[in-house]
């Protein structure tokens, strides 16, 4: 069975599991709700700046990687510990299929899916902004373009780190509870960075080089900004911002190889065992 097969199989797998389906619907909701309600009122800027100004979209963008970080784990975690809970891991390992085929093909094929679900951040925050109440007034020209930079620069590299470290994570320990446990940490941890860590650093600007969400970093870059400022650009993506990002798909690629180092097989978690016997 070669990489591509085991691709295919996967988005085959996940295509008839419900549960995605209600996933990507809870996901597209959320962003949806949240724009139409408007995040400009939680977020210090004047009064002047547009509800769907480049800045509050992408506010409104990392604000929304908090029920992704949740659902990562429920989709990229138990891609490999399936096979183990349902004992047909070696039934594939007597197959004419390598460890790196078999990890490549689980991992593109679970990542294809979370990059399927998070599409429906923009899908909903479009759809937030098109269903709002609020008096046209108060809003630029409609672009959607604006939506899908914020996905590009906020959730790809989120879900790409996110996605490696719950694979890692479920792949190593091949126990479901590391993965739920994982999830909570990360989130702990993200938050303490993000309210705690950032906030309080004497040199901000290398603190939020470390900012999951981007929330700090932005208001870093965009501090001095005046209402025309932020309603008529976007975020430079340059500088800090694409360190930050850099960063974060460092992390994930290093979590990616030290899968592929640690993983073993059931023949070779045994035969390592008698080796040490």
């Amino acid at each position: 069975m070669k990489t591509i097969e085991i691709i295919r199989f996967e988005l085959l797998y996940r295509s008839k599991k419900p549960v995605n389906y209600i996933y990507f619907i809870i996901l597209f909701v959320i962003a949806l709700l949240f724009s139409k309600l408007g995040v400009k009122g939680i977020t210090d800027v004047s009064v002047q700046v547009k509800e769907n100004a480049p800045l509050i979209i992408h506010q409104l963008t990392a604000l929304l990687n908090l029920p992704l970080l949740l659902l990562t784990s429920a989709i990229m975690g138990v891609a490999v510990i399936r096979d183990y809970d349902c004992h047909i891991e070696q039934l594939m390992f007597t197959n004419p299929i390598t460890k790196k085929q078999y990890l490549t093909g689980r991992f593109i094929g679970s990542f294809i899916t979370m990059l399927l679900l998070s599409l429906a951040i923009p899908l909903g925050a479009i759809a937030g902004e098109l269903l709002s109440s609020k008096p046209a007034a108060e809003f630029l020209p409609f672009s959607a373009g604006n939506y899908f930079v914020s996905y590009l620069i906020i959730v790809l590299p989120n879900t790409f780190f996110l996605s490696a470290l719950y694979f890692a994570g479920g792949a190593i320990s091949k126990k479901a509870v590391v993965i739920y446990t994982q999830g909570i940490v990360l989130l702990i941890f993200v938050s303490i960075m993000d309210e705690g860590v950032i906030e309080t650093a004497k040199n901000l600007e290398v603190a939020t080089l470390f900012d999951f969400y981007t929330l700090q970093l932005f208001n870093l870059q965009t501090k001095y900004w005046s209402a025309g400022e932020i309603n008529s650009q976007l975020v430079p993506i340059t500088g800090a911002l694409v360190i930050n990002r850099l960063i974060y798909i460092g992390l994930g690629t290093l979590a990616l190889v030290l899968t592929f180092w640690r993983f073993k097989t059931t023949t070779q978690a045994h035969s390592a065992k008698k080796a040490n016997r």
